[in-house]
């Protein structure tokens, strides 16, 4: 009874040691902090960093992270003590040094804001963040292009910065210029910015007294064509159409808002329209790819693949580094039927794009429908591993499927450069062995291998080339595969004869005689 009396405090005191985290490494009470942060618990954050910090007083990470829980909490005093901790203990903690940058703003101490936030750029100068917090500086100061200076450069280190964008904008909007300003601010909203669209809102001029609401003039053409990308990005297709539509009342020459317009109409099931719009695209700029990849796509749709062959041909024409393109005119050459030039341009799609899901997945069952089984897995295997939706589906119908085996027959002939229809001396010929797989499985790693007859060496006076092996030869394909052969100067004149017969995985066929004059004339 005493034991299990003993064995319940022990557990007891267990429970409680690790209520109160004495269990726990300063690296982890580290982590419980950021998880803590990340969940907008603040109070729990900077209870956790306490607990790291007690066990590892010089912990510089705890000091920043709490620091920044104090900065957020609007306890700059706190922050700028831990900050100031932290790069007594790295002088080179550019972070933390960003940060004071900020807490010394917030203070409106901007001479002590500047002298950190420019110790941080001089140690890391390649953090666009940095440059925001020191144009936030220059703003407050009112030195406000020296603050879009640092604002541009905070866009050029990193483009999708939304902050940037904003409060580039936001400086434009203060000197007046308000072209730039909406510009700017358009692109915020597009990168997700949360305050963006409301300052947009505030610049809109309102409804005049006893007026209507003005017109689309009160954005320039070009503003409205980023709204309208917007929207299309969001799904609003009717929305973005709207846009696209205003856009091209102020400038009817538009041909990119063409492209658009004729694309969201594409996506919103409105295919005539789509194909007005893109033919007018291609009318302003016949070197247009974009309008002929999706006039192409939209005439797939109505099913009239003729003319998107045409258009999908041009575009690769017109841009042919473009992997959509390709993408695409694979897309129509399936819907045709005809599925091995349909793999040929998903394969030049991978070949400008390696990490191409969508165009691994596409080729994967482009092999499955010939029953291309290997070469279909590690298509849609590939596009497993890229995150692509449905391709581990697939993976695993074509897994299922049992494995067939394959039968192989193939021809012979022989060709050589001179055209006199025979080998000489130091010349390279080719034996050319024509395969076909009649089974309803796969030859893999199909190689030619030529002998003497009954199996014997080649003569002394012939070396054969190189010959690499087929990977996948699937069920109703053939393949030609040239043998090299290279006679030496020993060569007599008279006749080679030789035996050829196929090796693939599992599969062997019987050997197959062939033979060629040579000629030892020099």
């Amino acid at each position: 009874m005493k034991i299990v009396k003993l064995l319940c405090l022990a557990a007891l005191l267990s429970a409680l040691l690790s209520e109160v985290g004495f269990s726990l490494t300063a690296e982890e009470w580290l982590e419980k902090g950021v998880a803590a942060f990340k969940a907008k618990n603040y109070d729990q954050a900077i209870d956790c960093y306490n607990r790291s910090l007690e066990l590892k007083p010089d912990y510089v990470v705890a000091l920043d992270n709490r620091a920044c829980v104090y900065y957020n909490n609007g306890n700059f005093d706190a922050a700028i003590r831990d900050l100031l901790r932290a790069i007594e203990l790295n002088a080179r903690d550019s972070y933390a040094l960003c940060l004071l940058g900020d807490s010394y703003r917030s203070r409106f101490e901007y001479d002590l804001a500047l002298k950190y936030c420019n110790r941080a750029i001089a140690i890391k100068s390649d953090q666009s963040d940095y440059y925001i917090s020191r144009g936030v500086v220059y703003s407050w100061k009112g030195e406000s292009d020296k603050a879009l200076l640092d604002y541009t450069k905070a866009i050029e280190l990193d483009p999708n910065s939304s902050w940037a964008y904003f409060d580039r904008g936001v400086t434009y909007q203060k000197q007046s210029k308000i072209p730039q300003a909406r510009q700017d601010l358009l692109k915020a909203v597009a990168l997700g910015h949360p305050k963006a669209q409301a300052e947009l809102d505030k610049m809109q001029p309102t409804t005049p007294p006893g007026g209507t609401q003005q017109k689309s003039s009160k954005f320039t053409a070009e503003e409205w064509f980023e709204r309208g990308n917007i929207a299309h990005r969001e799904a609003n297709y009717p929305r973005a159409i709207e846009c696209y539509t205003n856009a091209l009342s102020l400038n009817p020459n538009y041909a990119l808002a063409y492209d658009n317009r004729g694309n969201s109409y594409k996506s919103n099931g409105e295919y005539d329209l789509a194909i007005r719009d893109l033919s007018k695209a291609i009318e302003l700029n016949p070197r247009d790819d974009y309008a002929h990849n999706r006039l192409g796509l939209v005439y797939a749709e109505k099913g009239l693949l003729e003319q998107a062959l045409q258009h999908l041909d041009q575009a690769i024409q017109i841009n042919p580094k473009s992997e959509e393109n390709y993408l695409n005119r694979g897309f129509v050459h399936y819907k045709r039927g005809d599925k091995i030039s349909a793999i040929r341009d998903y394969t030049s799609a991978i070949e400008r794009k390696p990490d191409y899901a969508l165009a691994y997945f596409n080729r994967g069952l482009a092999h499955e429908d010939i029953s291309s089984n290997i070469m279909a897995r590690e298509d849609l295997q590939k596009a497993v591993n890229l995150g692509y939706s449905g391709a581990q589906a697939a993976l695993n119908r074509v897994a299922a499927k049992p494995k067939a085996n394959p039968s192989l027959t193939f021809t012979l002939g022989f060709r050589e450069p001179s055209g006199n229809q025979m080998l000489d001396r130091e010349e390279t010929g080719y034996l050319i062995v024509n395969v076909r797989n009649e089974g309803k499985g796969e030859a893999v790693n199909l190689k030619p291998v030529v002998t003497a007859p009954n199996g014997g060496k080649l003569p002394s006076n012939l070396t054969l080339g190189a010959v690499n092996a087929v990977v996948v030869l699937g069920p109703d394909n053939t393949i030609s595969i040239p043998v090299p052969i290279t006679a030496s100067r020993r060569l007599k004149t008279g006749t080679i004869q030789l035996e050829v017969r196929l090796e693939a995985e599992g599969v062997s066929t019987e050997a197959m005689s062939v033979s060629f004059k040579t000629s030892g004339e020099r």
